[in-house]
């Protein structure tokens, strides 16, 4: 766009007193409004001796003249000489202030003219859907107008095709007037690419050539430029104030080699790169700002993709439902939805359907190829092996599960994650891993490479169909290494699972399926992660063992983890297995020798309700850290082994083994913090040695209705924070082996506090100094006046009332860290609270 500036020493009268006297300065002055109004060219009211409100006033100078004698027989050109002059006042402009020297104001309205006319937009960003709010708020970001940021860097992340690019160019077309230099330097990452090392030079030389408008420059070498450069830079008589902007740089190394220190640029300099990689220049200053390039919103998606499908600015407004599906698929990503649009525009949208079906199967070549490029190619070798899991199967879950699962086959998955993070290919949100559809797409692309109507050939399988279609085909030569299945393919009632035993590299298996086969012979050599929910077969292979890392085979028909009778196994056997879980597998009667798998870290046998025994070996699993036996309710006894070395164990679950008597001996569980025996109803005696554990935090024995004697759990170096006793009515009295119960100095919550453990006078002491009483109940006789006496805890911020029913006083001045009381005062009507104001809580339990 042509812009020029006219008559300024005209326009200058616009601002007088005497200029409404002339027809000839009114005449002009209504072209110009023409030139503004019709052709966008600039115009530069400046207002002398009055202000541009008393242009447009009534009762103003401007409205005497044009109501004067002089006037009244052109009422029409007077009629438009007043709606051009309130036009032209509205017209951003100068005024002149008197006690200002007026050279200074000609100054400031000769440098604003010289920028405008200097300054030319080349992008019309009109037809730019959705770009100016991102343009608007890079602009804010950079901080033009303000004096206290001398130098600024602003980063443009996003990934490909999110129109990164487009708005660094939008960007340096609006701002690069404001500076004394300017550059833009465009795919930086292509021209190292095709360069190698003679790139640096060749940007050094844009750089210098944008800046400074030097020529010449293709026979001087590299450290002449180098020179070059840093002298221009650094001399005070050349332009300082400089922008520059580096498009899709992809390693901090394209910035540091060009030479350009932060001190080397004028204050006020600004430097803009786009890039997939965050924090991509990785300098060491407080100047540096990230902005993360968003998607487009529905209603501007839908908008680019009606207007690029039409090739029209105004498409039509009726809007199909297979429309909102193409922006569904596309995610809002701008790159995606134009190359949809250039695939739907030659054909009707009866079709548009069918075609949509397409994409989704094969998905247009040159877009994927250029997809790849930019972001997959770029990866490392275990980068790529997660960026192709994650598209297949993970995309939406739990980053910790996925971290978990990875780790089976990687050592520390956790770190690639980060950098597959960091370089735009993932986001994490809520703690849950998500990618992009196309990019989903593309990972799915890359595994059927050059087999796409051929699954058996692929590496992975995250289709019901195509996992058929592999059972059904001929099993040789497949190259089939992990499965991930989120359906029951249960449904699939001619699906032939036994086809699976021949899928020979098979590493990973998730598979949701219930089949009414009796066994099935695995050739897993290779297998190190199986999750099989519903697993219908009796027993293991023992050839899938010995690279195995994970087992679950959670709510199983399995009886025993290999057939036959096998040999206790030398420990060599299962050296990598680090989980088991067999969780509500009901026909499970019993657990083999632990001695070939010394390396388990956690057990969940959990709901194995005809579990009668776990093999004493158990003992020996130096690095076990959990072990749960919940709800086993057939298992009337647990030994640990005279040669216990359960020294990592760290939580055991024991709670609803209603046919247990006794605990084990844990004197060997030197690091054991959480014990739940809760609901163990036929539980009568608790091992002393949970007396010698420095290391207890919480113990549940909720529901021992036949524990009689309490455990010896409380002595000099006891941790113990939290202890439930709730329905151990058995109980008669809190003793340990040589003297009365006195509370650790470190519990802090004791869950039911009868009246049966303690005496009434210890009572006040006990809870003293504890920070948690839920349920205080006193029943005995003479109990319900305990409180009667002032006393002083300083510690309790949680104290629960309910079913306190015969409590009748409350001390007043000492719950001075009291921060909430359950239970309400309705409750309670005879209990009179003397002293300051106490929470209650609206629940009473």
């Amino acid at each position: 766009m042509q812009l020029e500036i006219h008559a300024l020493l005209s326009l200058s009268s616009l601002g007088s007193s005497t200029y409404p006297t002339s027809t000839w300065c009114l005449d002009e002055m209504s072209a110009i409004a023409d030139l503004h109004r019709q052709k966008k060219q600039i115009v530069v009211p400046v207002f002398c001796g009055i202000t541009s409100s008393d242009v447009g006033r009534r009762g103003g100078p401007y409205d005497v003249h044009f109501n004067s004698e002089q006037y009244s027989k052109i009422p029409n050109r007077v009629d438009r000489w007043k709606f051009d002059a309130k036009y032209l006042a509205k017209v951003y402009g100068f005024p002149i202030n008197p006690e200002r020297p007026e050279t200074k104001q000609l100054e400031e309205i000769i440098a604003f003219v010289t920028k405008e006319l200097n300054h030319k937009f080349t992008i019309d960003i009109s037809d730019l859907i959705g770009i100016q709010p991102r343009v608007a708020d890079l602009e804010r970001r950079l901080k033009l107008t303000s004096e206290d940021v001398p130098f600024q860097i602003l980063e443009i992340l996003g990934m490909s095709g999110i129109g990164k690019t487009v708005l660094a160019k939008i960007l340096f077309d609006r701002i690069s007037y404001q500076f004394d230099a300017c550059c833009f330097i465009q795919d930086v990452n292509h021209i190292h690419k095709t360069h190698g090392r003679g790139a640096t030079t060749k940007i050094q030389k844009q750089i210098i050539h944008q800046l400074f408008q030097e020529e010449d420059l293709q026979f001087l070498s590299s450290p002449e430029i180098v020179k070059m450069l840093q002298d221009r830079l650094c001399n005070p008589n050349l332009p300082k104030r400089a922008l520059i902007v580096l498009d899709d740089v992809d390693d901090p190394n394209q910035w540091h080699e060009l030479r350009i220190l932060p001190n080397f640029l004028g204050a006020g300099s600004r430097v803009v790169i786009t890039t997939r990689f965050e924090h991509i220049l990785n300098v060491n200053t407080t100047a540096y700002e990230i902005y993360e390039a968003p998607l487009l919103n529905d209603d501007d998606a839908l908008k680019l993709f009606l207007t690029k499908v039409s090739k029209s600015d105004y498409p039509s407004t009726t809007v199909s439902g297979v429309s909102h599906k193409i922006i569904e698929y596309a995610q809002r990503l701008p790159s995606a939805i134009e190359n949809l649009a250039s695939s739907f525009h030659p054909m009707g949208e009866e079709l548009w359907e069918r075609e949509l079906v397409k994409w989704r199967k094969y998905p247009n070549e040159k877009f994927m190829k250029s997809l790849q490029e930019t972001s997959y190619d770029e990866l490392n070798r275990d980068e790529k092996v997660i960026f192709l899991d994650i598209a297949c199967f993970f995309g939406g879950k739990r980053k910790k599960y996925v971290e978990h699962i990875l780790g089976t086959k990687m050592s520390d998955p956790y770190l690639a994650i980060q950098e597959i993070r960091r370089k735009s290919l993932i986001t994490i949100r809520n703690h849950e891993i998500h990618m992009h559809q196309m990019l989903r797409e593309l990972g799915k692309n890359i595994v059927r490479d050059k087999y796409p109507e051929e699954p058996k050939y692929w590496s992975r399988l995250w289709d019901v169909e195509d996992f058929q279609k592999v059972l059904m085909s001929d099993m040789k030569a497949n190259k089939v290494q992990t499965i991930v299945l989120d359906d029951d393919v249960s449904k699939h009632e001619d699906m032939k699972i036994e086809g699976l035993s021949n899928m020979r590299d098979l590493r990973l298996l998730i598979l949701h399926h219930k089949s009414s086969s009796e066994n099935l012979t695995f050739r897993f050599n290779e297998l190190y992660y199986l999750l099989w929910h519903g697993y219908s077969f009796t027993s293991l292979s023992l050839s899938i063992w010995y690279n195995l890392v994970e087992l679950n085979l959670i709510n199983s028909r399995i009886q025993q983890l290999w057939e036959g009778s096998q040999p206790i196994l030398s420990w060599q056997a299962i050296p990598n297995l680090k989980m088991v879980d067999l969780s509500n597998s009901k026909n499970l009667k019993e657990m083999p020798s632990f001695e070939g798998c010394r390396g388990l870290v956690r057990l969940d046998l959990s709901g194995c309700t005809n579990l009668t025994k776990v093999h004493e070996s158990i003992g020996l699993l130096k690095e076990l850290d959990c072990l749960s036996l919940q709800d086993c309710t057939s298992l009337a006894l647990l030994d640990f082994g005279t040669n216990c070395q359960l020294r990592s164990l760290r939580t055991l679950l024991l709670s609803g083994c209603t046919k247990l008597e006794h605990t084990p001996d844990l004197s060997g569980l030197s690091n054991l913090r959480y014990l739940d025996l809760e609901r163990c109803t036929n539980l009568s005696t608790v091992h002393r040695s949970i007396g010698e554990h420095a290391t207890l935090k919480y113990l549940s024995l909720r529901g021992c209705i036949n524990l009689v004697h309490p455990p010896d759990i409380v002595n000099g170096n006891s941790s113990l924070l939290i202890l439930d006793l709730s329905g151990c009515m058995r109980i008669t009295n809190l003793l340990c082996r040589r003297r009365k119960f006195a509370p650790s100095s470190c519990l802090e919550s004791l869950i039911f506090l009868s009246s049966d453990f303690l005496e009434p006078t210890r009572t006040l002491d006990f809870v003293a100094k504890m920070r948690c009483l839920e349920r205080p109940n006193p029943k005995k006789q003479g109990f319900g006046s305990v409180f009667d006496r002032d006393w002083l805890c300083s510690k309790l911020t949680y104290l629960n009332l309910a079913y306190c029913h015969e409590l009748r006083r409350f001390p007043e001045l000492s719950f001075h860290g009291l921060h909430e009381m359950k239970g309400t005062l309705e409750r309670y009507p005879q209990l009179s609270i003397i002293g300051q104001d106490y929470i209650f809580s609206a629940s009473t339990v």
